[in-house]
């Protein structure tokens, strides 16, 4: 999986959007996703083309389990293997095991790099937002006056 898909899967986690249920929040959710995202990575993708990679990489993530079930059941139906291809998947197996426990650290970092730039956006967001309710406040004082 490339690096930008499996960012932008973190952020889908890191959000919770699918537990989202109000329309409004979901798109709001959205727009900050996207926006995160595109920052993130330098792209310029729009809310509706990263809804549709979600729904294309989970379809392909589903396709790629059903074909990896299918190996593994023909897998079992050849005869007993020998002792040297038997290590020889053993080693390739921890060779595997290595990698994926190599990309996993990479991800925790990414994770930890995009939190920390949802926390400043989040942060960012809730400045203007007082900025404007005191902006509000100071025109509301000067109508009274």
């Amino acid at each position: 999986m490339e690096d930008n898909e499996q960012c932008l899967l973190d952020l889908v986690r890191t959000y919770k959007v699918k537990s989202i249920k109000n329309r409004q929040e979901n798109s709001a959710m959205w727009d900050v996703l996207t926006e995160t995202y595109n920052k993130a990575t330098g792209e310029n993708y729009t809310k509706k083309q990263l809804q549709k990679r979600i729904s294309y990489m989970s379809f392909k993530d589903k396709k790629k389990d059903q074909v990896t079930i299918a190996n593994v059941k023909l897998d079992m139906e050849f005869e007993p293997m020998d002792a040297k291809t038997q290590f020889q998947r053993a080693e390739n197996a921890r060779i595997l095991a290595d990698q994926i426990y190599e990309n996993a650290e990479e991800i925790v970092q990414k994770r930890l790099a995009i939190e920390t730039q949802i926390k400043s956006i989040e942060n960012k967001a809730l400045i203007k937002k007082q900025e404007l309710k005191s902006l509000e406040e100071q025109i509301l004082i000067q109508n009274i006056s």
